[in-house]
């Protein structure tokens, strides 16, 4: 049986594709779990425009992740944190506190994207590597100072 696939499909195929299979495995688990559907023009056509609108997204999450990356190594925040006796910060600097630099700096970076495996626990300039997407890492330059 011939069907369109309009989710991926491990084995199968992937998403938009015109796949031939056992009229058992498209009856049994394709066509009632909304994995796929009967092989038409129509279904066809529709298929072409998922396919279309997924591979625009994608280049715009591409440019999108390209400014970002632009913008990163432009960018160099400074955060002033509180220190002890002996110059040593309280705490570390975590994500949260990332973030909120960022955003008043202007840039716009998700909590995910963020590589942080640690909290910054010493004072001086620090690489914050930045995830931006299709295996692409950008690193953020900050500066910590005492307060």
């Amino acid at each position: 049986m011939k069907v369109v696939l309009v989710k991926d499909v491990p084995n199968v195929g992937r998403t938009g594709d015109l796949v031939d299979v056992a009229n058992g495995l498209a009856r049994n688990m394709l066509l009632p779990r909304g994995l796929a559907v009967p092989a038409s023009p129509a279904a066809l056509a529709q298929a072409e425009a998922r396919v279309k609108r997924k591979e625009k997204e994608q280049r715009q999450a591409q440019k999108a992740a390209k400014d970002l990356g632009k913008q990163l190594g432009a960018a160099a925040l400074t955060m002033r944190v509180r220190v002890n006796d002996q110059g040593e910060p309280y705490a570390g600097v975590g994500v949260s506190a990332i973030l909120e630099a960022a955003s008043a700096a202007g840039l716009i970076i998700a909590k995910e994207q963020l590589a942080l495996t640690g909290p910054i626990k010493k004072l001086g300039p620090a690489d914050v590597p930045v995830k931006l997407g299709g295996g692409k890492v950008a690193s953020l330059h900050i500066t910590i100072i005492p307060a």
